[in-house]
Parts: structure tokens; C-alpha cells; sequence
């Protein structure tokens, strides 16, 4: 046998997996297998020389995965907001996903959909945030969104002053749920819910839409928040 029988077997495995991405249902995205000469080689060499590249799938996974994720994105009318934490006041961050997918296309190709995935926290305001979304995305990266988080407490708006407080809804615009269609690879939907707001009274109301809404099979996820 070759002695560089194994890393040819990386580079076709590599190869294979790129082209994953070049499918219809995905998007007009970058098809990372459309290379020939100098740059097939050049990608054939990447994959067989870089450290990251050679480690097992699982482990480079994992390692991109601490990369891209733990970050909150959040879709306003106006703009795009990364928040590289949690909470929509971590701090701010921009492009945070650029040097990775630009080191080269085996990259780009194992991550240009992972920050969609479950690894990052995905809000939205209303049908103007989402036509903004799709402005700025691919329908393959829509589609890779599977969870949706919103927040319930009791705190609705100021009047004269103080608090009005709405003990059915709190601040929470029920009709927000009505775009959730919207996201087909969704799978579950998180509500945070801020104490002393009690989502009890309303949790069928709120389950009701999102079943009429969201597409089949969409877990609901109610969390306290102290």
C-alpha cells in the first residue's frame, strides 16, 4: 500500500463532504468543489498538511463549534446585531464568522452553515427583522436555523411614569409568533420568562400559535429567568 494512501483517502473524504453543499435546496452559496489545476492541488494539499484539517471529524467539529458559537444574533428592522454572549447587552461584535470560512474551502464548507445551528441564540422582532434576514442571508442558512428565542415578563410599557403591567401577556406580541412558518429547519422555540411573570395563564395560548404557525414537530421550551 502507498505510504500516502491514508491522506489521499482525507483529501477524497474532504472532497466528498464539500460537496454537500452544492445543492439546490441550499441557495445560490459558494460551491467550494469548483476548483481545477493549481487550486485542486492547492485544496488537496490543505487538507492533507494543515493540523486542523487532519484531526478526526468529531474533534474539528467540536473545535469549530467553540468558534463560531455562544453568541446571540439578533434581527432588528434596521440591521444585524451579534452579541458575542448570551444577552442581547453582551458586547457587540462584527463579522465574527469571516476568518474562519476565508481561511480556505474545506473551512468555509464545514462552517458556512454551523453558526446557524443550535450552537448560537437566534431572535427576531417582527416581519421587517425577517425581510431584513433574508437580505442578508442564503435560504441555506435560514433553513439551518433550528431554534428561536423570545422573551415574556411583566413589564409592559411606561405610563405616567411607572409600569403598566398586563398579567396575561406582559410585553410580549403574541402576533410575532405568526412568522415562525417562515424558518422551515425550526425545531424548537424558547421562551425566557422573567420572574415575577407568571406564564402559566398564557402558556396554552402561547403553545396554540405556535403549533398553528411553526412547522410540525416544534418543541416549546419554557424558561424562569430570576
Amino acid at each position: 500500500m502507498p505510504r500516502n494512501y491514508h491522506n489521499i483517502r482525507i483529501a477524497q473524504r474532504a472532497s466528498q463532504w464539500l460537496r454537500r453543499l452544492n445543492r439546490p435546496k441550499l441557495g445560490p452559496m459558494l460551491d467550494p468543489t469548483q476548483l481545477a489545476g493549481e487550486k485542486q492541488h492547492l485544496s488537496n494539499r490543505n487538507s492533507i498538511e494543515s493540523p486542523l484539517l487532519r484531526l478526526p471529524a468529531e474533534l474539528r467539529n467540536k473545535i469549530l463549534g467553540y468558534v463560531c458559537g455562544g453568541m446571540t444574533i439578533l434581527f432588528y428592522s434596521e440591521n444585524i446585531a451579534i452579541k458575542a454572549g448570551p444577552w442581547s447587552n453582551s458586547p457587540r461584535v462584527r463579522g465574527p464568522f469571516v476568518a474562519i470560512q476565508q481561511t480556505c474551502r474545506q473551512t468555509y464548507a464545514e462552517t458556512a452553515l454551523l453558526p446557524f445551528s443550535n450552537i448560537n441564540q437566534f431572535w427576531y422582532r417582527s416581519q421587517e427583522s425577517i425581510d431584513r434576514m433574508r437580505s442578508r442571508l442564503f435560504i441555506g442558512q435560514i433553513n439551518s436555523i433550528t431554534t428561536i428565542y423570545f422573551t415574556i415578563s411583566s413589564q409592559d410599557r411606561r405610563v405616567g411614569g411607572g409600569w403598566h403591567i398586563d398579567p396575561a401577556w406582559g410585553n410580549f406580541d403574541v402576533s410575532r409568533l405568526w412568522y415562525l412558518h417562515q424558518f422551515s429547519g425550526l425545531k424548537e422555540v424558547i421562551f425566557y420568562c422573567f420572574e415575577p411573570f407568571d406564564f402559566s395563564p398564557v402558556k396554552g395560548e402561547i403553545e396554540r400559535y405556535v403549533r398553528k404557525r411553526a412547522p410540525r414537530g416544534v418543541q416549546l421550551v419554557f424558561q424562569k429567568v430570576l
